[in-house]
């Protein structure tokens, strides 16, 4: 298991998108802060609005490394020297929470820091912020379940473009659910990461934080064991 991390981690490094977007993301989450100035609402909402967006090039990011791996037949060479199917997609699992945890931390600290510096704290929802903060976390680790998933189970970069659909998805869910105000929708819309981070950035503090980290913690978890055993029965070939 140590050496597949070492691998994951060391290919990473050698990406210059690796090396790159986590700069990037701090950068561009301490120049919202000073925009966040001049706007007469200093709150944080719009912190988890745009974790959404970057979310999607961090989803690429991770895709684009992991997909050079069947590409390059690389997966296959690491079963033939003697690694289990199990520990690979483990790795692999443990490098993607990995990036993920890094780049949305670098954003987070960027944008809260520079915001609070720039536009002040008077606005400040501290409740809003903490919940939304402990349901994004729960998201993020989700989100990286379910795009390790994808990109594993559909072993090719299109894996890594899919999970953009869920933005979408999200949006046209959270539609239907402020239209109809069906329960069924609410709990589907709170169940995909996406979906969670948006709610939260438009209802702060969001009143069913317990219950958002619940399901979309199950739906990561079901990411897991669904990605893992496909993973084991994949032909390789």
């Amino acid at each position: 298991m140590n050496k597949l991390l070492s691998m994951e981690f060391r290919n990473a490094f050698k990406s210059l998108i690796h090396k790159a977007l986590p700069v990037i993301l701090l950068i561009f989450s301490a120049l919202c802060g000073i925009i966040n100035s001049n706007n007469e609402d200093s709150s944080f909402d719009g912190l988890f609005m745009l974790l959404t967006m970057m979310f999607e090039f961090i989803t690429l990011a991770v895709g684009l490394v992991i997909s050079k791996d069947f590409t390059q037949n690389t997966i296959r060479n690491k079963i033939i020297v003697g690694h289990t199917r199990t520990n690979i997609y483990i790795s692999k699992q443990i490098f993607t929470t990995a990036v993920y945890l890094l780049n949305s931390v670098m954003f987070y600290i960027g944008y809260t820091v520079s915001t609070a510096h720039f536009a002040g704290t008077a606005d400040l929802n501290r409740t809003g912020l903490i919940r939304g903060s402990v349901i994004l976390f729960c998201c993020v680790l989700s989100l990286s379940l379910f795009a390790n998933f994808l990109t594993m189970t559909v072993k090719s970069a299109l894996g890594a473009a899919l999970p953009l659909l869920c933005v979408y998805m999200a949006m046209m869910l959270g539609t239907f659910r402020d239209i109809f105000q069906v329960k069924a929708l609410e709990l589907i819309s709170e169940t995909i990461p996406f979906g969670n981070i948006m709610f939260i950035s438009c209802s702060m503090p969001y009143p069913h934080t317990v219950r958002c980290c619940i399901l979309t913690l199950c739906f990561g978890a079901a990411c897991f064991a669904g990605g893992l055993t496909i993973f084991r029965k994949t032909n390789l070939n």
